[in-house]
C-alpha cells in the first residue's frame, strides 16, 4: 500500500488548492475526498465535485512504496495544517490512513475507490499571465449572478473574436468587461462561478502561464503542476455590446478617493434597496433616503453636459469603487441609457450600471 514522506508546507499548499473544488455539502460523499496515489516517484494528488476536478503533482515527495488513498479533504488539510513537523510520513495500511508526526500519529479511514479523469493533450490552447488572469477576474467576477435561476449569468463569459479575448460578467443590472489581445481562433464559452472562484483563489502570489484549452463542452487549465479541467456552462451569454455607450453625451469625472468615502458614508443610512441620488447641476451632490434618515454630500468634480440626476444602486457603484485604490474615475451616460464608469489606470475596463426608476 501507499507510503510516502513529504515537506507538509508543499502538502497543505496543494490541499489547499484542493479545497476550492471538493463538495463541502456533502459530508459523506467521495467527492468530499481527494485522491493521493503515490506512483513513478510522483505524488499526485486529485479532487472534484463532478462538474471540476484538479490535479496537482508533487515530484519531490519520498515515494517508499506505491499505491493510492481516497481521504476525507477538510479533515486532513485541518490535520496537516496545525501539525509543526517540517517533513510527514503518510501510509495507507488495512483500509486506513496513517499519518505520523513528530508527536504522534492519527488514523483516518479511507475510501477504496476513486474515478480518475483524463488529462488531454490539445494541439489547439492560447496563453495568459497568471497576473492579468487574475486581475481580470478580480474585476469582472464582482457582477456575477448569486442566483442558480438565470444559468448564463452564473459565470465569467469568456469570448475570443478577431484575435481579441472579452471577459464579461453580469447579474442583469449590471455589466463588467475588459479584454486585451491574445492569437488564437474564435470561440465563445461561459466558465462556471466555482471555476472563477477557484482560479481566482489559486492564483494569487503566482508569477506564470496559465494555459487554456477549449474542448467539447470543457475546458482545460494548466497552472504549473495544476491542471484543472471543468464542465462549461451550457447556455449563451447574452450580446452585450450595445449596451455600452459610445458617445455619451454626460460625463463626469471626479477623484476616487473622494466619491468612495462620500459614498461609503451615505450608505450608512441605507438599506440594499435604497437608491443613492446623483444630481449633476452648477453643483454635483449625492443624497440619499434611507431607512434611517436622509444624507447629502457636495462632491468636488468636472461635469460636462446637461443638468440632470441619477438614481443609482449605491451598492452596485461603491463595488466598482473598490476596485482600485486612487486617480480619477470617469462616469458617463446619455439621457435614459446605460452608465458607464472607467478608471482613469485602466480605461479598458468597463463598468456599467442601470439608472433605477424613482417611484
Amino acid at each position: 500500500m501507499a507510503c510516502f514522506e513529504v515537506e507538509r508546507f508543499v502538502l497543505v499548499e496543494a490541499i489547499r488548492h484542493s479545497q476550492f473544488v471538493v463538495d463541502k455539502k456533502n459530508l459523506t460523499s467521495v467527492f468530499n475526498h481527494i485522491y493521493l496515489s503515490a506512483k513513478n516517484n510522483i505524488l499526485t494528488i486529485e479532487s472534484s465535485d463532478g462538474d471540476i476536478h484538479m490535479q496537482n503533482k508533487i515530484t519531490t515527495a519520498n515515494i517508499i512504496s506505491e499505491g493510492f488513498m481516497v481521504i476525507p479533504s477538510v479533515v486532513l488539510y485541518d490535520i496537516l495544517r496545525k501539525l509543526k513537523s517540517k517533513i510527514c510520513k503518510i501510509e495507507c495500511k488495512e483500509g486506513h490512513v496513517y499519518i505520523y508526526h513528530d508527536h504522534g500519529e492519527f488514523k483516518l479511514h479511507s475510501l477504496n475507490e476513486w474515478n480518475n479523469f483524463d488529462i488531454e493533450k490539445p494541439q489547439n490552447h492560447f496563453e495568459i499571465q497568471s497576473k492579468e488572469l487574475l486581475q481580470n477576474l478580480y474585476r469582472t467576477r464582482i457582477a456575477m449572478a448569486h442566483d442558480d435561476i438565470r444559468l448564463q449569468f452564473n459565470g465569467v463569459s469568456l469570448r475570443c473574436n478577431n484575435f481579441l479575448l472579452h471577459f464579461a460578467a453580469s447579474d442583469g443590472h449590471r455589466l463588467t468587461y475588459i479584454q486585451h489581445k491574445i492569437n488564437f481562433e474564435n470561440f465563445d464559452v461561459i466558465l462556471p462561478k466555482k471555476l472563477v472562484e477557484t482560479l481566482y483563489g489559486i492564483l494569487g502570489g503566482m508569477d506564470t502561464a496559465v494555459r487554456f484549452s477549449i474542448l467539447d463542452k470543457v475546458i482545460q487549465i494548466e497552472i504549473q503542476s495544476i491542471v484543472i479541467k471543468s464542465r462549461l456552462l451550457n447556455a449563451k451569454f447574452p450580446i452585450y455590446t450595445s449596451l455600452i455607450p459610445d458617445n455619451p453625451t454626460n460625463v463626469l469625472r471626479v477623484q476616487l478617493v473622494n466619491l468612495k468615502e462620500s459614498i461609503e458614508r451615505l450608505l450608512l443610512l441605507a438599506r440594499k434597496d435604497d437608491f443613492l441620488v446623483l444630481q449633476l447641476q452648477q453643483k454635483i451632490t449625492l443624497q440619499i433616503q434611507g431607512q434611517y434618515g436622509y444624507g447629502s454630500e457636495e462632491i468636488i468634480g468636472e461635469y460636462k453636459g446637461n443638468d440632470s440626476t441619477l438614481y443609482l444602486n449605491g451598492f452596485a457603484i461603491l463595488d466598482f469603487l473598490q476596485l482600485f485604490d486612487s486617480k480619477d474615475i470617469i462616469l458617463s451616460y446619455t439621457e435614459n441609457g446605460p452608465v458607464k464608469l472607467q478608471s482613469s489606470v485602466c480605461d479598458d475596463f468597463v463598468y456599467i450600471v442601470m439608472p433605477l426608476n424613482k417611484m
